[in-house]
């Protein structure tokens, strides 16, 4: 199988697991758990990433870079303060993370990209302690220490401009 036909079924496939996750929190209430997976797949396409397996971090960038993905789900703008972003290990080596924001279809909406040493003044000037080696961020702090990389307006202005 060719590398286009494969890309072709996997966006086939996700295409099919948005609306099955969607459907499944419109009765459940519940997200169905494969929202990190999407967001991994979304930062990987949007940014150029090579995704990794069995490594203590999730991606690579062009130069080299280990990164941390961490997806959420925006499904109320009112209440994106209180959302927090778990499981960044500080054990581990890893360069930055990208935090990946999806609106309730499970659409990318934007990423983020923050270097692991903000990360850690962070957790000093304002910590929320989840484990020793492993903390908890509110969305808004990660916002303030980190940098838009990508944007679907940023997206859908590009795409106008080049047409």
């Amino acid at each position: 199988m060719g590398r286009h036909s494969e890309h072709s079924e996997i966006d086939v496939l996700i295409h099919q697991l948005r609306q099955v996750a969607a459907r499944y929190f419109e009765h459940r209430g519940q997200a169905l758990g494969i929202t990190n997976e999407i967001g991994e797949l979304e930062a990987s396409r949007r940014l150029s990433l090579r995704l990794v397996d069995g490594a203590r971090h999730d991606a690579h960038d062009g130069h080299g870079a280990r990164l941390c993905i961490r997806t959420r789900v925006i499904r109320n703008p009112d209440k994106f303060d209180t959302i927090c972003i778990n499981g960044l290990r500080f054990d581990t080596p890893w360069e930055a993370a990208l935090i990946v924001l999806l609106e309730d279809q499970l659409e990318a909406l934007s990423i983020y990209r923050a270097c692991r040493q903000e990360l850690e003044t962070a957790i000093r000037e304002n910590r929320f302690r989840k484990a020793k080696h492993q903390q908890a961020f509110a969305i808004k702090t990660i916002v303030r220490c980190s940098g838009l990389v990508w944007s679907s307006k940023m997206h859908r202005e590009n795409r106008c401009a080049i047409q």
